[in-house]
């Protein structure tokens, strides 16, 4: 078993969380994290990807890691991969999968070369690599895909999977003017880096906003062992799961004509640089847990069965919800702990049982000394209800850190699980920030 992560040097240290397994830790550009963690099909590696959130320090490179912790120096001939590291300068790594030949497919997007202040000009990325970390240079124009940077808008690619074909699908947004002129995007490339025709429309499905003020933009994408395609992420500020046929179309007998919105209120419009985020997975027997913050504040859980139909079971009547007032326990021991201000969602990842652990990182703030972002886990039973043998009452809150982050996660069988994150040094002074992959138990 292997997995890899984008940024850093492999380095074995003691966990920083109570509770942890184990930890590595590794230095990393300033506001650095991992953004994404993925498991490949069926031998089991594990692939990490990690990218800066500072678009002057913004970073795409992938790092390959034994289960214990320690790197393969020889991956990518420097002991990780930097496949825009020359003449793109910034560029942000943000989605990774594994096929099932042990290939490595990285996505993200770039900043262009002039005015890299412009939050809206972008262009996005694909990088395929070969187990050992160099580029595949029949894939694309020498292992690399990148969009056109329009004069005006952008395109970000967020997440990607593979399917059974060894095609690949990418999951992001395209802005067709400034700012919050958003629309959705799904594509499919085949296993050469080019669009497949037959899919959507010319390669793309675009879905739209429908009129109403709010972001659109798919997160997370995981293709089925039907074929097809089920995505998350947001319609004009509404979390939402569609569900896509292998050609491309709605799946009308999903939901509302392919479509299942979240019963979480609509999130506040933000540009391409917005980071609050949905949550997607499907367990062996294709229920599906979506996972949503709007506005950064309540965490709702909702669990549907394959046809899109809300389980009543679950929560109340197929929604949980985790309030910051529910993390308070485990947020008590920090030093002047006044309130918990916000909770942006990581991931979430579930066994096949049903139960459920979020990773995320809430703003704390304190009396008399700086306000602290720190990093939470929590665990939910099968039935959506904390878990309250695990931490403080369901939660564990990294409580030693000034500035910390969890921003991936994969389950790891029934009882564990693999955490990506940062800790963020707010003097540069004492050192660089650490990006970090924690291994938990529940």
């Amino acid at each position: 078993m292997k997995f890899v992560s984008l940024l850093g040097a492999g380095l074995i240290a003691a966990s920083v969380w109570a509770g942890a397994a184990g930890a590595a830790q590794f230095p990393g550009p300033y506001d650095s994290t991992i953004w994404d963690l993925a498991k490949a099909k069926p031998a089991g590696s594990h692939v990490g990807m990690v990218g800066a959130v500072g678009e002057e320090s913004a970073a795409f490179r992938v790092f390959k890691f034994r289960p214990d912790g320690s790197r393969y120096k020889a991956f990518g001939g420097r002991g990780f991969a930097a496949p825009f590291e020359k003449g793109m300068n910034p560029a942000q790594g943000e989605g990774v999968a594994i096929g099932r030949d042990g290939s490595i497919v990285a996505v993200g997007y770039r900043l262009p070369e002039q005015d890299q202040a412009l939050a809206n000009y972008r262009a996005a990325l694909i990088a395929k690599l070969r187990p050992s970390g160099s580029l595949q240079r029949r894939f694309g124009h020498g292992g690399v895909v990148k969009t056109k940077l329009r004069s005006r808008g952008g395109e970000i690619y967020r997440d990607v999977d593979i399917d059974g074909k060894g095609r690949i699908v990418v999951v992001g947004s395209v802005n067709e003017a400034l700012w919050h002129d958003r629309a959705a995007l799904v594509r499919m490339y085949s296993s050469r880096g080019e669009l497949v025709r037959g899919f959507g429309k010319g390669g793309t499905v675009r879905v739209a906003r429908d009129g109403h003020s709010g972001r659109s933009d798919f997160d997370e994408v995981e293709v089925l062992p039907s074929g097809k395609i089920l995505v998350s992420g947001f319609l004009s500020g509404r979390p939402v799961v569609v569900r896509l046929t292998a050609a491309g179309k709605l799946d009308h007998g999903f939901g509302r004509r392919g479509i299942v919105a979240s019963k979480a209120n609509p999130d506040l419009p933000c540009n391409l640089t917005c980071r609050s985020r949905t949550a997607l997975d499907v367990n062996a027997n294709g229920r599906i847990t979506l996972v949503s913050a709007p506005w950064n504040r309540n965490l709702v859980i909702e669990r549907f069965a394959p046809s899109g139909a809300r389980i009543k079971s679950f929560g109340r009547r197929g929604v949980a919800t985790v309030s910051p007032a529910r993390l308070v326990p485990a947020a008590r021991s920090v030093p002047g702990y006044r309130r918990i201000a916000s909770v942006a969602l990581g991931g979430a990842a579930v066994t096949k049982s049903g139960a459920i652990t979020i990773a995320g990182t809430v703003a704390i703030e304190a009396k008399g000394s700086d306000d602290r972002r720190s990093s939470v886990l929590i665990a939910l039973n099968r039935r959506g209800d904390l878990a309250r043998s695990f931490g403080k009452r369901g939660a564990l809150i990294d409580t030693k850190h000034l500035s910390t982050a969890a921003t991936s996660i994969l389950a790891q069988g029934e009882r564990g699980v693999l955490v990506g994150g940062a800790i963020h040094k707010v003097d540069p002074e004492t050192g660089p920030d650490l990006v970090t992959l924690r291994r938990f138990r529940r």
